[in-house]
């Protein structure tokens, strides 16, 4: 009597595709992390400080992947993040600001991409809602 075998890629006739697969999906998988907010926050916080002003307050309410219809072709790496509240503090006099004051802006997004050269550096690629120069 012969029994039908199901269609499966672990079959002993496939089973190198079946590796191929697994191991496709747990590579795939692995380059989609988010990074963490720890790691958003001292972005952020380095940006601005780079530009002269100090964060005081950082409220983060979502880490997500850059939509697929916003994807650069062979980009690197992005993810947006939705600032619910962000509090900054002019380090030094400005035409605009005068050093101490505080500036508050809500909401606002972020969109940071992984740098080329290191898989773990994060740069931010556009702001918007937080108008400082």
């Amino acid at each position: 009597m012969h029994t039908k075998r199901a269609n499966s890629l672990f079959r002993p006739d496939r089973f190198p595709g079946g590796i191929v697969f697994v191991s496709m999906a747990v590579f795939l998988a692995a380059c989609s992390v988010a990074p963490s907010q720890e790691t958003v926050s001292t972005v952020i916080r380095t940006y601005f400080e780079d530009r002269g002003y100090r964060v005081v307050e950082l409220q983060i309410s979502s880490i997500s992947l850059v939509p697929l219809s916003q994807k650069t072709y062979m980009g690197t790496q992005g993810h947006v993040i939705e600032i619910s509240k962000i509090i900054l503090e002019v380090l030094a006099d400005s035409r605009e600001f005068h050093k101490g004051e505080k500036l508050t802006f809500s909401p606002a997004e972020i969109r940071i991409r992984q740098t080329t050269g290191k898989k773990d550096e994060w740069i931010i690629a556009n702001i918007s809602g937080i108008g400082v120069p």
